[in-house]
């Protein structure tokens, strides 16, 4: 039983239940999202500064999430007009506790969000 739930051959109603552990998948932008953008955004507008990049809006447009130790988002971020990031956050809700992990620069919107260290 234990076998099936996490083998590949898993039927939907299986895979909706029970999510493969460690892999990306897409995530709707909630309010879950909109809150880890909003505790990080000052640690992107300081490392844009530091990189002589403006920043006129923060707006997430796309994300993905990976279940580790809590919640990995990878999330795309309108920056300017036509100018997106792409920044990874971990998330330990019953900490309450939001890091940045990484910022990818010079993004565009058909960059697909993928793993990054």
């Amino acid at each position: 039983k234990y076998k099936k739930l996490f083998s590949s051959k898993r039927s939907k109603v299986e895979k909706s239940f029970f999510p493969m552990l460690g892999g990306l998948k897409t995530r709707a932008v909630d309010e879950t999202i909109i809150s880890v953008c909003d505790a990080i955004e000052n640690d992107v507008r300081t490392e844009a500064n530091n990189k002589g990049i403006s920043v006129h809006q923060f707006k997430p447009i796309e994300a993905k999430s990976q279940v580790v130790a809590g919640e990995m988002f990878y999330i795309k971020l309108q920056i300017n007009n036509d100018q997106f990031i792409h920044i990874k956050i971990w998330y330990l809700p019953w900490q309450q506790s939001t890091q940045l992990l990484g910022v990818q620069w010079n993004k565009s919107l058909a960059d697909q969000i993928e793993y990054f260290e």
